[in-house]
């Protein structure tokens, strides 16, 4: 699939000692990237069903939607029971035994009794038996995604916490989160260096600079996304959980020209030299992330 040239540029670095033997992924790790995939399907075709639902709600019943979120358990089991508004009028009792256990104890009667009256005093477009059916077909995969969802969250769990190293991590990072660092970028432990770490995430620096033109330092973002995006939500939930972490970040983003976005990035790349040197043998503890300046400062 190559030309000439490049075949011949190819040969040349490896003859040189450039080139690295690959070497192919195992069973173990091919598994973690195939639960990850699934678990990637399943929360896309999560979200193309809900806004579905919603659009279908807010034809029908958008009364609905101001008394309900629409990722409440008890919205998707009442639509799911009943379909449309009428035959929530009509099955009275019945809405109401399907709400009071899809909500259990996070709904009150009264607000039990305004969603079946808004059904009855709703503004929107009457159903026609199809369009009940595929309102009931909508919330019905919904509730299926669910179950599958939280299937793939309890194995990856159960498999992040036989694994020492991980297990660790698990706490701080969040279960699928350790995973997918795991399953995609392999064992920080392989790694020579926390910076080919970093560089292996995407996370290390580079400028872009010339004779003329002094370039802003930027992350190369040569590794997987998706282990990016998972860091960077870890780094915003350690940010509002963890005390010592929210007050290195205000103390840091409080200096004159801060930039938050710049600092998630600063706390990402400490996160992962503090996952290779706890794949070392060191235990992973946030407050090592820091030094004691930042800190102070607060």
């Amino acid at each position: 699939l190559h030309d000439a040239k490049a075949c011949e540029i190819i040969g040349a670095l490896h003859e040189r000692g450039l080139s690295e033997r690959w070497i192919e992924e195992d069973a173990e790790r091919r598994g973690r990237k195939a639960r990850l995939n699934m678990l990637r399907e399943a929360k896309s075709r999560e979200g193309q069903v809900r806004n579905r639902l919603e659009a279908q709600l807010a034809r029908h019943r958008p009364e609905l939607l101001e008394l309900l979120e629409l990722n409440s358990a008890s919205l998707i089991a009442h639509i799911g029971a009943l379909g449309g508004p009428e035959q929530v009028h009509i099955l009275a009792d019945l809405a109401r035994k399907t709400l009071r256990q899809a909500g259990r104890r996070g709904l009150d009667e009264q607000k039990i009794e305004a969603i079946i009256e808004s059904a009855g005093n709703t503004l929107g477009m009457p159903c026609v038996l199809e369009e009940r059916e595929h309102l009931r077909q909508l919330a019905n995969e919904l509730l299926d995604i669910a179950k599958r969802l939280k299937r793939l969250e309890e194995e990856i769990k159960r498999e992040v916490g036989e694994d020492h190293v991980m297990a660790d991590l698990a706490p701080q990072l969040g279960a699928t989160t350790t995973l997918v660092l795991f399953a995609l970028l392999g064992t920080p432990a392989a790694y020579p260096s926390a910076h080919s770490y970093c560089k292996a995430i995407g996370l290390n620096l580079k400028e872009r600079s010339s004779g003329k033109h002094k370039g802003q330092l930027s992350i190369t973002k040569r590794g997987p996304s998706l282990g990016r995006f998972y860091l960077y939500f870890a780094a915003l939930r350690l940010i509002a959980k963890e005390p010592v972490v929210g007050r290195w970040f205000r103390a840091k983003t409080q200096r004159p020209g801060a930039v938050k976005g710049k600092q998630i990035v600063e706390l990402m790349r400490r996160i992962a030299k503090g996952i290779w040197h706890h794949a070392q043998g060191r235990a992973f503890a946030i407050e090592k992330l820091f030094g004691p300046a930042p800190v102070a400062l607060s």
